[in-house]
């Protein structure tokens, strides 16, 4: 069962990031929030059918589940770093990663009076596949959101003339460029 985890995920990682560099490359840098609404979607499912089959099954589902469910961590990172200036990168990463530990780590206590009202299994139908599907919203409304913003096709720098000194902007200082 561990190495159906270990599989999956890592296969799902690898897979989002490619996945969105080829879209973003062809589409743009929003096509990235897209992987994200599509692979919560499909995870979804297969996360139900993990709690609905008799093994080997469930663990096909699974392992198929990971495969999509995990393609949002190296997207989503990328998107941080697309979307926000340098300036405050670092900032909305270290919320983003704040806000995973303090609010998503605590999830698990919804469970037990999830449990008390309608059963153990019934509250794992509720959580396990239904925090993907609301990941997949989420993801959907920022894609909304987005639409009237105006994003670059690339925000990756080439040249050194594009980078600037970061003392300059935090500190003032007048320091040339490097």
């Amino acid at each position: 069962m561990s190495l159906t985890s270990i599989i999956g995920g890592t296969v799902g990682i690898v897979t989002g990031g490619i996945l969105s560099d080829v879209l973003a490359s062809r589409y743009g840098v929003r096509a990235r929030l897209w992987v994200l609404v599509a692979s919560q979607t499909i995870a979804a499912p297969l996360a139900a059918g993990t709690l609905f089959f008799p093994p080997p099954y469930a663990f096909i589902c699974l392992l198929c589940a990971y495969l999509f469910a995990e393609m949002w961590f190296g997207v989503l990172f990328t998107v941080l770093v697309e979307f926000f200036p340098s300036k405050s990168r670092a900032t909305a990463i270290s919320m983003f990663i704040f806000i995973i530990n303090n609010v998503g780590g605590n999830a698990p206590l919804i469970v037990p009076p999830i449990i008390d009202q309608i059963g153990f299994r019934e509250a794992l139908y509720i959580v396990y596949p239904g925090f993907y599907l609301a990941g997949a919203v989420f993801f959907l409304i920022t894609q909304l959101l987005l639409l009237r913003h105006k994003f670059p096709q690339s925000s990756q720098t080439t040249s050194d003339e594009n980078i600037t000194d970061p003392d300059s902007e935090i500190f003032g200082s007048k320091r040339s460029k490097l």
